[in-house]
């Protein structure tokens, strides 16, 4: 059942993170191949967009959900049908996940964070140009 399920996966996932840490780390060390699919500029792209992609999904997964996006043929809640899923429904119900998923992960980044962080960026200079000239004189 699912409980079993979730016990299984708290079981396994110390593990797991321990082996992509070692992964993760070992890279730099990698043959030239390895190196180059975990370091092009998509990787840079997708690296750049997870915090917020990670954010975002699950809510877009459950009002997706919520407001039954996209259709079911047969049932109202085809994630709940005896037997499993439908399977039309499925991978179009993925699809529309990871892509709007995507799709708000990329906003938030190019319309919020970056344009915050360049301003953060600039206040954070002219605070330190205003005080680097206003020295405190010793006493």
């Amino acid at each position: 059942g699912q409980a079993a399920i979730q016990a299984g996966q708290m079981i396994r996932r110390p593990l797991f993170a321990a082996l992509l840490a070692l992964l993760t780390m070992s890279l730099p060390f990698a043959v030239r191949p390895i190196r180059f699919i975990a370091g092009n500029k998509l990787m840079g792209f997708l690296a750049m967009i997870s915090m917020n992609y990670y954010l975002m999904h699950q809510n877009i997964a459950v009002h997706l959900k919520r407001i039954q996006f996209p259709p079911a043929e047969n049932y109202p809640y085809p994630n709940m049908v005896s037997g499993g899923p439908e399977k039309p429904w499925v991978y179009e119900y993925t699809f529309w996940c990871f892509a709007l998923s995507i799709l708000v992960a990329v906003a938030i980044t190019f319309l919020i964070e970056k344009p915050g962080a360049w301003a953060l960026k600039k206040g954070f200079k002219k605070l330190e140009k205003h005080f680097s000239t206003n020295q405190i004189p010793n006493t």
